[in-house]
């Protein structure tokens, strides 16, 4: 059995839920979502909805899909952690790249085959911990060289990252030795 969804379906059910909400409020019912929390969706929905587009393109011949939505936002998070433990300033953050691949799953037990995943780089915004989708690809990998997440900070974060690091053990230095 098929069932045709349309955009006159699709707006009947966010009217639903809209009515639902309202209706909700009137009757003080803690509903669990704010009126922000319903902006923010509007807003980032057409967003989640382009980026699993992209992914979905680039995994449509793969057998099994290692990247999704949620994977992109963890690794948002994770790029974001990362950079907190660094110390970089949010006005630096701009421009960072964080690479992010997906599961391995089933990797060959001989070193003479290669395995493929899912590979995607995001972008750090000048907004509040805001990260876009600048590419996604499929990747091929032998066996030993595994594919790992990682950072690639700007050059002023690194100018910034090593003057502090400079200064942390020349303080440290100084203060060791020390003479009367």
């Amino acid at each position: 059995m098929k069932i045709k969804v349309t955009d006159a379906k699709i707006k009947k059910l966010e009217e639903n839920c809209e009515v639902t909400r309202k209706l909700l409020q009137k009757m003080e019912v803690h509903s669990g979502c704010t009126d922000a929390d319903v902006e923010h969706d509007k807003v980032t929905r057409p967003l989640r909805t382009k980026v699993g587009e992209v992914l979905d393109e680039v995994q449509k011949r793969a057998s099994v899909r290692r990247l999704s939505i949620f994977s992109i936002e963890a690794a948002a998070d994770k790029a974001e952690d990362m950079l907190d433990e660094l110390n970089v300033p949010s006005k630096l953050r701009k421009g960072c790249r964080f690479t992010v691949f997906g599961g391995g799953g089933d990797i060959p037990r001989s070193y003479k085959y290669n395995f493929d995943t899912s590979a995607a780089i995001i972008e750090r915004g000048s907004g509040n911990r805001a990260w876009f989708l600048i590419e996604a690809s499929r990747e091929t990998f032998s066996a030993g060289n595994g594919a790992h997440d990682n950072l690639v900070i700007t050059p002023k974060a690194r100018k910034h990252l090593v003057r502090s690091r400079h200064m942390e053990l020349t303080g440290e230095i100084r203060s060791t030795t020390s003479l009367p």
